[in-house]
């Protein structure tokens, strides 16, 4: 590597693991960093500089830089979905997405084709897909929302269309799910299951394991899972 970014000290080599990386797509050169005992750093790879810094109060999980903005992005813990702007990295908007649950919230994606929108899969405590709108007042607007039974491990937006997102589940699922979003209640389009490993020798099929993240091709048409 060209350099290495050190998060602040924190009391043990655990609380400080990275748990996600989201480069800012406006300004190609900067990175946002999500630290389980810190919060959140942000990078400046031109200068090899910390050009942010913010404290949280519960490990972070997971990060995501808003597609259509160069300083907005989006950092989730157990309970909260936090709103940064890197130009104040003091006080977040903050939002409860979790209020009873302890499993964490590290699901989410901004909608590429529509500006503003945040998709959240809740941890296994919770299991819903929901859909705000940050956009619509001072505070962000839960816009829509369904039950899944099931950890929701990663969800991304269609860049092809405005209204289906994709879902994936471990602990109680272990599939894809495809949802239409017309209304207050995403309608599944498709299931799509997750197969277990074959086994030769005993001619039989493992349990499916669960599904830890996807990622989408470019054009849209191809998703690929990773499991474990």
């Amino acid at each position: 590597p060209r350099y290495r970014c050190e998060m602040p000290p924190s009391s043990s080599d655990r609380e400080t693991a990275v748990t996600g990386i989201s480069w800012n797509p406006r300004m190609t050169s900067v990175f946002a960093v999500a630290s389980k005992g810190w919060g959140v750093c942000i990078y400046d790879d031109r200068e090899f500089t910390t050009v942010g810094t913010a404290a949280a109060d519960r490990p972070v999980l997971g990060i995501e830089w808003q597609p259509h903005s160069e300083f907005v992005f989006a950092s989730s813990d157990a309970r909260l979905l936090a709103f940064w702007d890197a130009r104040k990295m003091s006080v977040p908007t903050t939002l409860v997405v979790n209020p009873h649950g302890t499993s964490g919230t590290k699901a989410m994606d901004w909608s590429p084709l529509r500006t503003g929108l945040i998709a959240t899969g809740g941890g296994n405590d919770d299991g819903c897909v929901r859909v705000w709108d940050t956009t619509s007042s001072a505070s962000p607007v839960c816009i829509a929302e369904v039950s899944t039974s099931s950890q929701v491990s990663d969800i991304m937006w269609s860049p092809l269309s405005a209204d289906e997102l994709l879902s994936s589940h471990g602990h109680g699922g272990n599939n894809m799910r495809l949802w239409c979003l017309h209304g207050q209640n995403p309608t599944c389009l498709l299931e799509m299951e997750n197969f277990g490993t074959a086994d030769p020798q005993h001619n039989s099929t493992s349990v499916c394991p669960r599904i830890l993240s996807i990622a989408g091709s470019p054009d849209g048409k191809s998703v690929v899972s990773a499991y474990g």
